[in-house]
């Protein structure tokens, strides 16, 4: 598939996120990847909101793979992660409700 308008970039950089929380309920939710760059490199970073990770125990990132900067639509990568709360970087300001 090829990429050309700027919504069509923005779709294939969200990624999946679902999670088992402490109590065994599931969530679903998504987070967008953001490139970081310093003088040291670039930094690939996925963000999403407090609420989606928060008292998480489990948790899967689905990925839409690509061949040759381009999607491959139907194919994605599932990554398993335990204590999965505890690998992101959290803001430092509480949540508001």
């Amino acid at each position: 598939m090829e990429v050309s308008s700027i919504a069509e970039q923005l779709y294939f950089t969200s990624v999946r996120v679902e999670t088992v929380e402490v109590s065994d309920n599931e969530k679903v939710g998504t987070s967008f990847i953001f490139n970081y760059k310093s003088e040291k490199g670039r930094y690939p970073f996925l963000i999403t909101n407090k609420h989606v990770v928060s008292g998480a125990k489990k948790g899967r990132l689905t990925f839409i793979q690509g061949r040759k900067g381009k999607p491959l639509l139907g194919t994605s990568f599932r990554l398993d992660i335990e204590n999965f709360e505890t690998i992101w970087y959290g803001h430092p300001k509480a949540a508001s409700t």
